[in-house]
């Protein structure tokens, strides 16, 4: 599989089909019991679902739910290498491919790139890579006829290849609401609808198509500060290479999206909000046809501006019957998570300290 993704096939260790116990350690990379007996078994399944398809969560299935939300995060910021937009607009401050902001300077670029390019953005568009070979087109349609980069105008970025890499698709925004310049240092907001949204991205043996609908806004400050508010939804599907086409394999939907992204490029990112999941990945659950849901809340993440790694940070997961996760990222590379198994709103299980990067290594489809 291409390692520009890192997307790491790792074999899934599962934890008991179907378990009954009495608060003791286990599951979830070690850890211990977060207080006495509990009054009635608890049904620790690391895949059980409610009537609705809610997740049970617990110490046997924390690490998964982990794994599915964090490196779902970083591939929405493939956007920056990927698409190139990091590299010929800033000359690489940011690469690789797991930028969690990806998505968000990219958009910031391309508005930026619109606003210092009008009315020739076609015609100035950059290299997908440094030298070529492709363009990566950004389009401005003058849709009031003023002559100028307005409100009302939209914004249109189109597919390029990296050399390695090809993708298809864009991101387009219409119905722009400008204030101030749209510039770096300067003082501006601007903010929209999607017209088009989605990154097509296709490696040796794997495809990754992803769309969002809804709103975008950025805010920009005179140190360079950018903040980004998308609200919507977002889906992606997964497919594999089998017998020499892509096949579908997994696939989710982030609903009532709502994510804020806070950075000054060259030094660090927060992305912070929350959505809710639904989605199927039988690779990671052992599962055939599996459709699950969760929710993720309070999204607190820090990481690097430069090369998109996550460096510390907090975010909880809400699952069926009250069921919770709440999971921290630590500066050492680490991750610790606490889980309440019974719904009554009290710690049951705390994990020891699990790798981050290997954690996000079980994201497998």
């Amino acid at each position: 599989m291409n390692s520009k993704l890192k997307l790491i096939s790792a074999s899934l260790m599962a934890l008991g089909a179907s378990i009954a116990i009495y608060g003791c350690g286990g599951g979830g990379g070690g850890g211990s019991s977060g207080g006495g007996a509990p009054a009635a078994p608890v049904n620790l399944s690391e895949y059980r679902l409610d009537s609705n398809n809610n997740l049970f969560l617990n110490r046997n299935n924390g690490e998964e739910v982990a794994a599915i939300v964090l490196k779902e995060l970083m591939i929405q910021g493939q956007g920056v290498s990927g698409k190139g937009l990091g590299t010929p607009f800033d000359s690489g401050v940011l690469s690789g491919d797991s930028e969690t902001l990806g998505i968000a300077h990219y958009l910031v670029r391309t508005f930026e790139f619109a606003q210092a390019n009008f009315p020739n953005t076609a015609a100035n568009s950059p290299f997908c890579e440094p030298g070529g070979p492709s363009v990566l087109p950004v389009v401005v349609t003058d849709e009031n006829g003023s002559t100028s980069y307005n409100n009302g105008d939209s914004v249109n970025s189109g597919s390029c290849s990296n050399g390695s890499l090809d993708f298809e698709g864009g991101y387009g925004v219409s119905d722009l609401v400008f204030t101030g310049t749209v510039s770096e240092n300067s003082v501006y907001s601007v903010s929209g609808s999607f017209l088009i949204a989605g990154l097509n991205s296709a490696g040796s043996d794997f495809l990754i198509e992803s769309s969002e609908t809804g709103s975008v806004s950025i805010t920009g400050n005179a140190s360079n500060q950018k903040v980004v508010v998308f609200n919507g939804t977002y889906g992606t599907d997964y497919s594999n290479l089998v017998g020499g086409s892509f096949q579908r394999a997994a696939g989710s939907s982030h609903q009532n999206r709502s994510i804020t992204v806070t950075y000054t490029p060259g030094t660090t990112y927060t992305v912070s909000g929350g959505y809710d999941f639904v989605g199927n990945f039988d690779a990671i659950f052992n599962q055939t046809n599996s459709s699950f849901e969760f929710d993720v809340r309070n999204l607190d993440i820090d990481g690097s501006a430069v090369d998109g790694s996550l460096t510390s940070g907090s975010f909880e997961v809400n699952g069926a019957g009250n069921t919770k996760l709440v999971f921290t990222l630590r500066n050492d590379g680490t991750l610790v998570f606490t889980a309440d198994e019974d719904g009554n709103g009290s710690v049951d299980f705390t994990s020891t300290a699990l790798n981050t990067d290997a954690t996000v290594g079980l994201f497998d489809f």
